[in-house]
C-alpha cells in the first residue's frame, strides 16, 4: 500500500492511489460516525464534554411546556430540523483530507445555541474515537508492503 524510507535527514512516504482512497473513505466514516455521537449526545441532555446542558431559562422552559414540549432534559431540540442539518463533507489540501462538520441549514439557530451550551464539537474522548476509526479503517499493518 504505501513505502516509508528514512535515509539520513530525510524521511519520506509513497502513497499509492488506493490508500488515497482509504484515507478518504476512513476520514469519511469519521465525519459520520462524530456527527451521530453529536447528535446522539444533544439528544440525551449533554454537552461536548458528557456533562448535562445548562437549564433553560424560567420564561423559556414555560413556553416549552406551554406548546407540549419538555423542560428536561435541554436537549435544544424543538422539531428536529437543527440536529437535522448536520452534513459532513470531505475536503482534499494538496496531500492532506479533512473530514468537515457543518449546518446546511438552521445555521444561526445552531451558532446561538452553541455559545451557550458546547454541544458542537469534538471532546478529546471524540477525538481518541475518531484516531481508532481512521487508524483501523487505513489498517496501518499494510505499511511497507
Amino acid at each position: 500500500m504505501f513505502k516509508i524510507r528514512a535515509e539520513g535527514r530525510l524521511i519520506s512516504a509513497n502513497f499509492t492511489r488506493e490508500l488515497n482512497k482509504q484515507v478518504e473513505k476512513a476520514i469519511e466514516q469519521a465525519a459520520f460516525d462524530q456527527k451521530a455521537r453529536i447528535i446522539r449526545r444533544t439528544q440525551q441532555g449533554l454537552n461536548a464534554n458528557e456533562s448535562p446542558f445548562e437549564p433553560y431559562s424560567k420564561e423559556y422552559a414555560e413556553f416549552r411546556a406551554d406548546h407540549g414540549r419538555s423542560r428536561t432534559p435541554v436537549t435544544l431540540t424543538w422539531t428536529g430540523a437543527m440536529l437535522r442539518s448536520i452534513a459532513t463533507k470531505i475536503e482534499r489540501l494538496n496531500t492532506s483530507v479533512r473530514g468537515i462538520l457543518f449546518f446546511s441549514a438552521e445555521g444561526a439557530k445552531a451558532a446561538g445555541n452553541q455559545r451557550r451550551r458546547n454541544f458542537f464539537d469534538i471532546s478529546a474522548k471524540d477525538a481518541e474515537k475518531i484516531k481508532k476509526t481512521v487508524g483501523d479503517l487505513i489498517n496501518l499493518k499494510e505499511a511497507n508492503k
